[in-house]
């Protein structure tokens, strides 16, 4: 009888610490998508500033040599 009550105690605590591990996962999991799409807008920012840096120096440039001839 002992035994019993023995293997469904550490049934109920194998079950809760694998429903922990999981939802641990998972806001991990969460966290880490959110830090992906923050980086990735940065990166999408950054490429436009330097995309737009380059437009202006071709600008610059042109009028460089509008204003040379």
């Amino acid at each position: 009888m002992l035994q019993h009550h023995i293997i469904q105690i550490i049934d109920v605590v194998a079950v809760t610490i694998v429903l922990v591990i999981r939802a641990v996962y998972l806001v991990l999991d969460h966290k880490v998508q959110l830090v992906r799409k923050v980086l990735e807008d940065y990166k999408v920012q950054l490429v436009h500033k330097v995309q737009g840096d380059c437009k202006v120096r071709k600008v610059h440039k042109e009028l460089l040599v509008i204003l040379v001839q």
